[in-house]
C-alpha cells in the first residue's frame, strides 16, 4: 500500500517506512513519519557541519594560492593546491524544506469586539446549535472542535454572515473584516491568471516588486509568480487561496479545517498577527 497524506499523526499510526522525494528523486527511510524527521534531520545537520568544514579547507587552500603563486620557493606546493581544488567534489549546502516565512499583514482598523452571538440558534432549514452565546475579540485564538456533522462549519459561516441565524442577535463590529478560508476559496481562483495578476487585482498599485516579495513568502517565486493557476497543483492553488486572504488583512481569521488543504510546511510556517477561530 502506498499512502500520500498531510496529517503526521496520521502517518505516524499507519505507515513502516517513508518515500522522500528531494532534488528528483526517492530516498527510502525505514519508520514511521516522526522518524523519518529525525533521520532526515541528523542528515541535514551532517551534510551542513561537512559543507562549512569543505569551504574552510577552500579558503584556506585558496588563500595558500593567492600569497604564494608568484613564489618560487612556493609556486609549485601552490600549483598542487589548484590541481586539488580542480579536483574536488563539492558539498552542496544543505536546504531545509520549510520555505515559507510570512506573517498576515497587519489590519489598518478594527473593532473591540470583533462580532457577538447572542442566544442565537444556528442551522438551515432546522436547527443545529441552539442558545449560542460568544464574544470574540482581538488577540483572541479558538480553536474549535467537534465530530463530523455537529455543526462547525455552520457556526463559522454563521459568523461570516454567509447563512443567516435562525434566532438570536448576531453584531459585527464596525471595522469587522473577515478572512475565511475554506476549500470553497481554492474552487473559487481563477485558473486563466496567474498568482501574480490575482494579487494585482486586489492592489493595483502595489509595485511588482512589492507582489514578488509577498508571493516569495508563500514560496511563488521566479516565473512561478507569472504562470497560469491552471498549472498549479491542489496544494499550490490552497496556498494561493490563503495568500489572498492574508494580503486582505483580514482582522478576524475563520480557518475550516484548513489541515485538509495545506500541506504539512506550511502549517509549520504560519505565524499569524489575526484572531483565529
Amino acid at each position: 500500500m502506498l499512502l500520500i497524506s498531510h496529517d503526521r499523526e496520521f502517518l505516524d499510526d499507519c505507515v513502516g517506512s517513508v518515500a522522500h522525494l528531494y532534488r528528483q528523486s526517492i530516498e527510502l527511510y525505514r519508520g514511521n513519519y516522526s522518524q523519518f524527521e529525525l533521520i532526515r534531520a541528523e542528515r541535514m545537520s551532517e551534510i551542513q557541519s561537512n559543507y562549512i568544514k569543505q569551504q574552510k579547507e577552500i579558503e584556506h587552500m585558496q588563500s595558500f594560492v593567492r600569497r604564494f603563486k608568484a613564489k618560487a620557493t612556493k609556486a609549485k606546493q601552490a600549483q598542487s593546491r589548484v590541481k586539488a581544488l580542480e579536483k574536488m567534489e563539492l558539498i552542496a549546502p544543505a536546504h531545509i524544506d520549510s520555505p515559507f516565512k510570512f506573517t498576515i499583514p497587519e489590519t489598518d482598523k478594527i473593532s473591540n469586539p470583533l462580532v457577538r452571538l447572542n442566544e442565537a440558534s444556528l442551522g438551515y432549514d432546522e436547527v443545529i446549535l441552539k442558545d449560542i452565546d460568544i464574544t470574540i475579540c482581538p488577540g483572541d485564538r479558538i480553536g474549535l472542535l467537534g465530530p463530523n456533522g455537529a455543526g462547525k462549519s455552520t457556526f463559522i459561516k454563521s459568523l461570516v454572515g454567509s447563512i443567516p441565524i435562525l434566532s438570536g442577535e448576531r453584531e459585527r463590529g464596525v471595522n469587522f473584516t473577515v478572512g475565511y478560508f475554506s476549500q470553497h476559496q481554492v474552487d473559487d481562483l481563477d485558473l486563466s491568471i496567474s498568482a501574480f495578476q490575482h494579487i494585482q487585482k486586489i492592489d493595483g498599485n502595489i509595485s511588482e516588486k512589492e507582489i514578488r516579495t509577498y508571493l516569495g513568502g508563500f514560496n511563488f517565486k521566479g516565473d512561478k509568480v507569472k504562470d497560469p493557476i491552471k498549472l498549479f497543483s491542489g496544494g499550490e492553488k490552497a496556498r494561493l487561496a490563503f495568500a489572498i486572504i492574508a494580503f486582505k488583512k483580514p482582522n478576524i481569521l475563520l480557518m475550516d479545517e484548513p489541515t485538509n488543504h495545506l500541506d504539512m510546511e506550511m502549517r509549520h510556517a504560519s505565524n499569524y498577527g489575526t484572531s483565529i477561530v
